[in-house]
C-alpha cells in the first residue's frame, strides 16, 4: 500500500506471533499481478517456493543456524478495510503501484 515491495519471510516459529528469527526475506515477483486476487495468489505461491528453496539450502548445508537473524516483537496484523483493498486494486489496474512498475522495467 505504501509503494513498498511485497515480500515473504521465512522464520523459525516461537511462542510469540511472528517473532522468531528470520532465515530468508524475498520480494514477491509482481510481473503478472493485475488485481488484488492475483496479488494474494502470488504471495501464497511464492511462499511455498521460498519454503522449498530454504529446505533444500538447509539440507545441503548452504544455510544454517548462523543465517537466522533476530527480529523484534511481532504481533497480529489488522485486516485490510474495503477502502484499502479498493486503493490497491486501483493502483494495480492502472499500473501505478511502484514495485509493479519496477518489475515491468526489469
Amino acid at each position: 500500500m505504501n509503494d513498498e515491495p511485497v515480500a515473504n519471510t521465512l522464520h523459525r516459529m516461537t511462542e510469540g506471533v511472528d517473532e522468531g528469527p528470520v532465515l530468508m526475506i524475498e520480494d514477491v515477483p509482481l510481473n503478472e499481478v493485475t488485481c488484488y486476487h492475483d496479488l494474494r495468489c502470488a504471495v501464497y505461491r511464492h511462499g511455498f517456493d521460498l519454503l522449498a528453496s530454504a529446505v533444500l539450502e538447509l539440507q545441503q548445508g548452504r544455510l544454517g543456524e548462523a543465517d537466522f537473524t533476530a527480529q523484534g516483537d511481532g504481533g497480529w496484523g489488522t485486516p485490510l478495510g474495503d477502502d484499502v483493498i479498493e486503493e490497491i486494486e486501483r493502483r494495480l489496474s492502472t499500473g501505478r503501484y511502484t514495485p509493479l512498475i519496477e518489475a515491468v522495467r526489469a
